[in-house]
């Protein structure tokens, strides 16, 4: 059973801003210790997830502006916190593209990992991975049907494939071309499958229901009686759904290639777990929080 400390921490980094931004409470917003205490947590959590991939560190980034939104805090704050996030990011950036080998490679696909070559240890050089998929991202101006397939970019051409042949209906469950050539299909690529399968309409019906979520969370939350129990199934519906988003940007090529598995549909074994918490978290606050308490 093989364990992803990144999907931990990013609950755990939602639990505790939660708990910090509810005892910090004012009424017009966030006290200055509140939002300090906040962005070295998320700092501290983002370089516990730098080695796990950069994907991981800015979804936590992008997380825990969205609860300080939430929660109240002055747009002046929050960009300070946000000018703050983007100077240690891309410190951290360079300092890794510039030191080359990295020994975990947990966040880079398969067949990236064939082809970034390994140090004298054997292990994947995640510096030329991020540099290959930045490339790839910006491009060279040829258009992807006169790019030739090979081990870099296997999972965007499939994945592009899939889903150009799904069109906007798509072809019925269980009748997907690329299913079985696709690498990670079960997982990081599932979105290009689904729509594949339930074309561009069952894409948006998709993307409807994990927005849907947020908004029934929002609903809760508008309910409770208490700052933390608002704040935590908030937190947890945006976890989810950003993770979510993330995931199909990727597939669909908005944002640069990166391994993160879709909510409730991806294959996996942590993040099946962690999911699984979240929603018994909500469920957990829309049960009992909303019932009588001390208004705050």
């Amino acid at each position: 059973f093989a364990v992803q400390p990144s999907e931990f921490i990013k609950l755990s980094a939602v639990l505790l801003l939660a708990l910090i931004m509810s005892r910090t409470q004012m009424k017009r917003g966030i006290l200055n210790s509140g939002v300090i205490a906040s962005a070295v947590s998320v700092v501290f959590f983002g370089a516990l997830l730098f080695n796990q991939g950069l994907t991981n560190t800015l979804l936590l980034m992008a997380i825990s502006a969205s609860m300080m939104v939430i929660g109240g805090i002055q747009w002046r704050k929050l960009a300070v916190v946000m000018l703050a996030y983007s100077m240690v990011a891309g410190g951290a950036a360079l300092y890794k593209l510039g030191h080359g080998d990295d020994d975990t490679p947990a966040a880079a696909t398969q067949t990236e990992q064939l082809a970034a070559g390994t140090d004298g240890a054997g292990n994947v050089n995640r510096a030329s991975t991020w540099q290959s998929r930045i490339e790839r991202y910006l491009g060279d101006g040829t258009p992807l049907y006169e790019k030739p397939i090979d081990a870099k970019n296997r999972q965007e051409m499939y994945s592009y494939m899939a889903q150009a042949n799904g069109g906007v209906f798509g072809v019925i469950p269980g009748n997907s071309r690329e299913t079985a050539r696709l690498p990670l299909a079960f997982s990081d690529y599932i979105f290009a499958i689904i729509i594949e399968d339930l074309g561009l309409v069952g894409a948006l019906f998709i993307m409807f229901m994990y927005l849907s979520l947020l908004a029934r969370a929002a609903s809760i939350a508008r309910r409770c009686t208490r700052t933390f129990p608002a704040l935590l199934v908030i937190g947890m519906a945006v976890m989810i759904t950003f993770q979510a988003l993330f995931h199909m940007a990727i597939v669909s090529g908005v944002f640069p290639v990166s391994g993160q598995p879709l909510p409730l549909f991806s294959k996996g074994g942590t993040s099946i777990l962690i999911t699984s918490i979240a929603f018994g978290i909500m469920l957990s606050v829309s049960r009992y929080a909303v019932r009588g308490g001390t208004k705050q």
